[in-house]
């Protein structure tokens, strides 16, 4: 086939759109879990370093959105583990309360 000036425009013009398309709006499986092991591990930190180096970029969204549910996860499971902890210490006290045997602490100095 002949290059003329009206295919070069047409090749140029595929091109063109065929880079549009392939600019990525979207990010994969093994990204997702990036960003959300991101939020989950550095918090409030996790969240501005996203925003600060990927909000240029066409995934913004999503990878922030990924970022935020990390955060969010750890926060529930950190008040979950919080409570699970609160439930077992007090549940000790109450087993050495109610054993009645407070000799092991006074003899160690505890007044």
């Amino acid at each position: 086939m002949v290059e003329t000036p009206s295919n070069k425009a047409l090749g140029s013009l595929a091109r063109e759109r065929l880079g549009k398309d392939m600019e990525q709006k979207s990010i994969s499986g093994g990204w997702k879990f990036g960003y959300f092991v991101i939020g989950f591990l550095f918090s409030v930190y996790g969240i501005l370093i996203v925003w600060l180096l990927e909000k240029e970029k066409p995934y913004f969204k999503e990878a922030f959105k990924f970022t935020i549910i990390g955060f969010v996860i750890a926060i529930v499971l950190a008040i979950i583990f919080s409570i699970i902890v609160g439930i077992s210490i007090m549940a000790a006290v109450a087993a050495i309360v109610n054993s009645g045997d407070w000799s092991s602490f006074v003899n160690q100095g505890w007044h």
